[in-house]
């Protein structure tokens, strides 16, 4: 009798994938859970944060492994993943968190550097009440 033939294991064929490709297929919004933690699993894809942050925010993503992503990402990071519409709410909720946990680090001369348009982005939780408070009212009459 013939035996079938052994399909070749996804995780090798993962691996010859390049960045732009491996992007490419997270676009994909009906991507298998399966060959996203497979691609989790190869350590060549795992090297670029742009791939990391694709896979955390795709729908089809295992929430344990877009947690994990997101503990590692840089604040950059953090904050243009928090950015995306199609991240889910507790995902970018935790994302938030991690953001603000970090903001007491980040100096003034880093944060100049962000683009004027993610600044005024940034969650409105981060912004301290003390600091709203304290502005006068603006006054309802010109004079």
């Amino acid at each position: 009798m013939q035996q079938p033939p052994v399909a070749e294991p996804r995780s090798t064929v993962q691996l010859t994938l390049t960045e732009d490709e491996l992007l490419a297929q997270l676009e994909r919004r009906d991507l298998p859970p399966e060959i996203i933690e497979e691609i989790c699993q190869s350590s060549a894809a795992m090297k670029s944060r742009k791939v990391c942050v694709a896979l955390a925010a795709h729908p089809r993503s295992p929430r344990h492994l877009a947690l994990r992503l997101i503990r590692q990402f840089y604040t950059f990071d953090l904050m243009r993943f928090t950015l995306q519409p199609t991240v889910a709410a507790d995902l970018r909720h935790v994302a938030e968190e991690q953001l603000i946990a970090r903001l007491t680090s980040v100096t003034l001369e880093n944060a100049s550097r962000w683009p004027a348009a993610d600044r005024k982005r940034l969650p409105r939780r981060c912004c301290s009440t003390k600091n709203r408070r304290s502005r006068a009212p603006l006054s309802k009459t010109r004079g």
